[in-house]
């Protein structure tokens, strides 16, 4: 499976969940590209940018240089990827201009909880523990991975690899995870 969205993906709900691009595949590879605008509302749900899962030996790759903003009342996931056996290859990096400056509102990925919940920025995930396939996460200079809720956990990069394979995540941008307050406050 290949996407590629160089536009602008709204995807919105008033109760329930939603999400910008869903790939799922049972043995091939997914790969996606984002050079646009994924906008996802989930009123009363859970909302995803991008949701990539291979069920059995697909690789998972994902290439963020655009806006990912996912907002959902009770849980947030920019990306969600995961695969049992593959390899997971994900990254956050700003388009630059013509005098190789980074171009605002590139290379963001925001995930906020509005009333409780979880809100993870990039949730990645190899669940077989006789698996080889290496998971990769990197945030480029000048991209900016924000997960925010009130009132729940909030974590920028949550990525595991219950197989055999390499674990590596780079950050050479910006993480921001906030949680807190009390629900109502």
């Amino acid at each position: 499976i290949d996407v590629v969205n160089n536009g602008v993906v709204y995807a919105v709900t008033l109760s329930g969940d939603a999400t910008g691009i869903d790939a799922d595949s049972n043995i091939g590879d997914i790969t996606i590209g984002n050079g646009g605008r994924i906008i996802v509302d989930a009123g009363n749900g859970t909302a995803i940018g991008i949701d990539a899962s291979t069920s059995k030996y697909g690789d998972v790759t994902i290439g963020n240089t655009g806006l990912i903003d996912a907002n959902g009342d009770f849980g947030a996931q920019g990306i969600h990827a995961s695969t049992k056996y593959g390899n997971i290859d994900i990254s956050n990096n700003v388009q630059l201009d013509s005098y190789g400056e980074a171009i605002a509102g590139t290379g963001v990925i925001s995930a906020a909880v509005d009333e409780s919940g979880q809100a993870t920025g990039i949730w990645a995930y190899v669940s077989d523990d006789s698996a080889n396939g290496d998971l990769t996460v990197s945030n480029g200079e000048g991209a900016s991975i924000i997960a925010t809720t009130p009132n729940g956990d909030a974590t920028g990069i949550w990525a595991y690899n219950d197989g055999n394979g390499d674990t590596v995540i780079g950050n050479n941008g910006l993480v921001v995870a906030i949680a807190g307050g009390d629900y109502g406050d």
